[in-house]
């Protein structure tokens, strides 16, 4: 009879923790290009180009805005920004490339990013930021 409370006691403890613990993860995908007009670059280079134009384009698919700030001095507004936030939340699950050759003569890299985004974590994120940007001032 002890052995099966405590087996019940330890199930219930593992579904409470995998409750708790569960996040909301959504997949993306971006697509991004890049031009190679300079002879001298290298594969790898625009590679890292084109992953990075797939990855901000997932950013703008998220479309998480946590931030915005607007300074006015003397009903002059003196500063704006928007802030978004995707690093921390974004975990690349698959790349893929694709070398073309254009009709000039230029190549076209282009990268299929695939994307996993933790939207539970911007809440946090968005806390973070705020309070980093509280201190700096």
């Amino acid at each position: 009879m002890l052995k099966k409370f405590m087996t019940a006691i330890l199930i219930f403890g593992i579904l409470i923790f995998a409750t708790v613990t569960s996040a909301e993860f959504k997949i993306f995908e971006g697509v991004g290009e890049h031009y190679m007009e300079d002879s001298t670059e290298t594969l790898d280079a625009a590679k890292d180009k084109a992953k990075l134009a797939a990855e901000l384009n997932i950013a703008e698919q998220v479309a998480v805005m946590v931030f915005s700030y607007s300074e006015m001095h003397n009903s002059n507004l003196t500063r704006d920004e928007i802030i978004t936030i995707t690093a921390g939340i974004l975990k690349v699950t698959d790349v893929k490339y694709a070398l073309k050759s254009e009709n000039d003569g230029t190549l076209l890299m282009r990268a299929v990013v695939t994307a996993e985004v933790d939207i539970d974590e911007v809440p946090a994120l968005i806390e973070r930021e705020i309070k980093r940007r509280e201190n700096q001032n």
